[in-house]
Order: structure tokens, then C-alpha cells, then sequence
């Protein structure tokens, strides 16, 4: 969704001119900048989730033996 935002947004950047440029780059460059943001937080949760499945996988092999 964020690819096809962008290629509008770019498509919109060659057909104005003058300000309209700066407002368009401008809320490209948020969009993606709170995209990104978002993406990090559930990049980092995804990676503790797995870190603590690890962790209890080797809580029980542990115990196994």
C-alpha cells in the first residue's frame, strides 16, 4: 500500500509545480516516516516474542534432561 502511495505521490510531484511540490514531498516524507515508526515497534515485538519462545523451548529441554 505504502509502494502505491508513493508512486501516486511521485506521479502527483511531476504534474504541479511551486508549492504544491513541497506539501506533496512533505506528506510522503511523514507517511513514511510513521510507517516506518509503526513497522519498527512491530519488528521489535515480533523479535521478543521469538526470543522469549526460544527461551521457553529451552526451559523445557532443560527440564527433559
Amino acid at each position: 500500500m505504502m509502494d502505491a502511495l508513493n508512486d501516486a505521490g511521485t506521479q502527483l510531484v511531476e504534474r504541479v509545480d511551486g508549492p504544491a511540490v513541497t506539501a506533496v514531498n512533505s506528506l510522503m516524507t511523514g507517511d513514511n516516516d510513521k510507517y516506518q515508526a509503526v513497522s519498527d515497534v512491530v519488528q521489535k515485538r515480533s523479535d521478543k516474542i521469538m526470543m522469549q519462545r526460544r527461551k521457553s523451548v529451552e526451559v523445557c529441554h532443560a527440564r527433559l534432561d
